[in-house]
């Protein structure tokens, strides 16, 4: 087979997510990098991967392992003290805490008058092993099991474990590993396990083995990773780092079985490792060859009769850039990952029709509840990926690069909370109203739903969505003047109800037949605004971008840069698309939905207009008409001055001067609008009385005239 060297370039690539979930700042998106979301295909997780390796045991054994790294003593002593608060009696306490605060074993067993034996023989054996009189200790955790050999004896696990952590010191080591295994058989039995020792076993036995025989040491702590166990999962990507450093020691791996199947899933899962590694020697010279290319190496030169695996190592295959291969081993599995790969091969060779059903597939075989949790080997944090999730997604890019948008909107809300960042733009800005109003009715009917929006957490997303696609749609509804339909789509009252406000405040401001009472479609106008800028973020704002109400409006996304350390904000503009991923239509779409205004929090830019709206309808000079015009000012003044300025400069250009001038846009009276209703009749008499004065003596002329003119024909008309 022809060598196809690793492009570093994309070796470098395996290193970068496809979905950042580290808080409201950095949620999962496909959409932000269309090319790059359906080229790349996410490491699988090591420890999920090696827990699958061997059978999990029939017995529940389960992990007590510490989170406290920095101080491993003292969690070990909480968990100890924690698992006797649950098996011990108060009184049982008190004396196991004289009993090792003795200066000596025997002090500490005497002291123990009243215990049972067993739990007495244990207390003063741990006396004895924190002293280093390990003889002594051994002795009495022998008693400790003599004592109590029934399977509910409460601390056989724990003198069994200790006496195999003696014997690893002074027996050999097919005698140590005996002991370790007695330990798991005692747990078998039935002895409690609160410290999860039968699980620590495995690990400890592995130890035994790990200079003589790897291969054993990696099949002990691969037991101990299909418990659950973040220690037995961590063993074992030791041993599998090291086993690739040295290509004899991979060639060795490689002859086992077992042991290829942990590197394959090294490869899989950590191949961002391999590349560091690979770029800190020089690889470029002659002869020399990647970590991950010696792997295939050693694996094409091996017999490997078993499928097991094949998708793992397909989709690190394609993964490293050897598509060939990849092609080659996805044609030999079937699963759901290789039928991922498939979907990605697909795409290279411009099939997007046979990716659309290797997705299909890949979605219907992927375990709804399977979670690729990558953890960091000193418990400070943790990465999620719900892989039958992260399909569909992949799957929502590729229907809107169809320009199937309802199939591409199903996907992405079938991926669940976590990619309701991508969903909600397909929803909001991308589907017709028509066409949600269908998705809606089909997918978030009910209307009985909880009033608390779902809050982002981080790994979990959103959770269910469909209260979020509710609120979204009855936004996105109000946003088209369609005030009633969207009524029933707030969870709300709170919202509802400012909605009804709303829609007949509007409603009264448009209404004609109103010459009398202007003042009244001024009122009715202001009102509109004021809640439109104080409940938008409820009633108006788009759910990504300007107004970001996935995130409450808390955090958003302002288009900038720094120069010299200080911020200089852009002018804001709509969502821009480029590239070959985007649906025929898509930017026609995305501009008859967009929002009024393209401003943060653009409901306020909404109010504004507004109020210059209601200030049509009173006088200028009147002090509703300064007020509203100040009021609309401040709505503005900090987020957006330029359009603050625009209210600004009528006021000053038609108003009148008030008292609050000095303080216009930040302290503001109400509206008088009595007062506008006085003086627009003042205004309207006034204009009468000028208008006679000036016209009257033309009118009454003209009167005159035309009374002339009848009389005259009536006099000359044929009888």
């Amino acid at each position: 087979m022809r060598r196809i060297r690793l492009v570093t370039a994309l070796c470098a690539a395996l290193a970068l997510p496809v979905a950042l979930a580290c808080g409201p700042d950095f949620p999962n998106e496909v959409l932000s990098d269309r090319a790059h979301t359906l080229a790349h295909l996410p490491e699988g997780a090591f420890q999920v991967e090696v827990a699958r390796l061997v059978p999990r045991p029939k017995v529940h054994f389960v992990p007590a392992e510490q989170a406290n790294y920095w101080d491993p003593d003292d969690a070990l002593r909480s968990q100890r003290e924690a698992a006797e608060r649950a098996d011990l009696s108060e009184s049982e306490r008190r004396l196991v805490a004289t009993m090792r605060a003795q200066d000596s074993p025997s002090a500490a067993y005497a002291a123990g008058v009243g215990l049972d034996e067993d739990i007495r023989h244990y207390v003063a054996g741990a006396v004895a092993w924190g002293q280093g009189q390990h003889q002594i200790a051994r002795e009495h955790f022998e008693f400790s099991l003599e004592a109590n050999a029934t399977p509910a004896a409460r601390r056989a696990s724990w003198a069994q474990y200790m006496l195999a952590r003696i014997g690893a010191q002074r027996d050999g080591v097919d005698a140590s590993a005996a002991a370790y295994a007695k330990v798991r058989s005692l747990v078998v039995a039935g002895a409690p396990d609160p410290l999860g020792l039968a699980v620590a076993s495995f690990g400890e036995e592995a130890w035994l083995h790990l200079e003589a025989s790897p291969i054993a040491a990696l099949n002990l702590y691969l037991q101990q990773a299909a418990t659950g166990s973040m220690s037995g999962a961590n063993s074992a990507l030791m041993m599998a780092r090291a086993a690739f450093a040295d290509e004899a020691s991979l060639q060795a791996w490689v002859a086992d079985p077992l042991a290829r199947r942990v590197a394959v899933v090294y490869a899989f899962s950590r191949a961002s490792e391999l590349s560091s590694s690979d770029a800190n020697r020089d690889t470029s010279a002659a002869g020399g060859t990647s970590s991950f290319e010696r792997l295939l190496d050693a694996i094409e030169a091996s017999p490997m009769p078993e499928s097991a695996g094949l998708d793992r190592l397909a989709a690190a295959a394609y993964r490293a850039g050897r598509f060939d291969l990849a092609e080659r081993l996805v044609a030999h599995a079937s699963s759901a990952l290789s039928a991922w790969v498939s979907a990605k091969l697909a795409l290279r060779r411009g099939d997007r029709d046979a990716a659309a059903r290797a997705y299909a597939e890949a979605a219907a075989r992927f375990p709804t509840d399977e979670t690729w949790t990558r953890l960091h080997e000193r418990g400070s944090g943790r990465e999620f990926l719900q892989p039958q999730c992260q399909v569909q997604a992949e799957l929502g890019v590729l229907n809107l690069a169809r320009a199937d948008y309802v199939a591409a909107m199903e996907a992405l809300y079938a991926a669940g909370g976590q990619y309701w960042m991508d969903a909600q733009y397909v929803a909001d800005r991308v589907l017709t109203l028509d066409e949600l109003r269908v998705f809606v009715a089909t997918h978030a009917a009910s209307a009985a739903m909880s009033a608390n929006a779902p809050r982002y957490n981080e790994g979990g997303g959103y959770g269910d969505v469909a209260p979020l696609l509710r609120a979204l749609f009855a936004r996105r509804l109000m946003r088209a003047g369609m005030f009633d339909e969207a009524l029933p789509y707030f969870a709300d009252d709170e919202s509802r109800r400012a909605a009804q406000r709303y829609g007949a405040a509007v409603r009264r401001a448009q209404g004609g037949g109103f010459w009398f009472d202007r003042v009244g479609r001024a009122e009715a106008w202001f009102e509109a605004a004021t809640i439109a800028r104080h409940s938008g973020m409820e009633l108006f704002a788009t759910e990504g971008p300007p107004d970001f109400r996935i995130w409450g409006g808390y955090y958003g996304r302002q288009r900038g840069r720094y120069v010299e350390g200080k911020w200089i904000a852009e002018p804001a503009t709509d969502i821009e698309l480029a590239g070959d991923w985007i649906g025929a239509d898509e930017a026609r779409r995305l501009s008859a939905s967009r929002p009024s205004h393209l401003s943060r929090f653009h409901y306020r830019e909404l109010a504004a207009d507004q109020v210059m709206q209601a200030a049509n309808f009173v006088p200028a000079r009147s002090q509703a008409f300064a007020a509203m015009l100040c009021e609309g000012t401040g709505w503005l003044l900090d987020s957006e001055p330029e359009a603050a300025r625009v209210l600004y400069r009528r006021y000053v250009r038609e108003g009148a001067l008030v008292p609050f001038g000095a303080t216009f846009g930040r302290v503001c009276p109400a509206p008088a609008f009595d007062r506008a209703r006085e003086r627009l009749k003042f205004e309207r008499l006034r204009s009468a009385k000028i208008a006679l004065h000036r016209y009257g003596p033309y009118a009454a002329a003209t009167l005159m005239l035309l009374v002339g003119a009848w009389f005259w024909r009536r006099r000359h008309a044929p009888r």
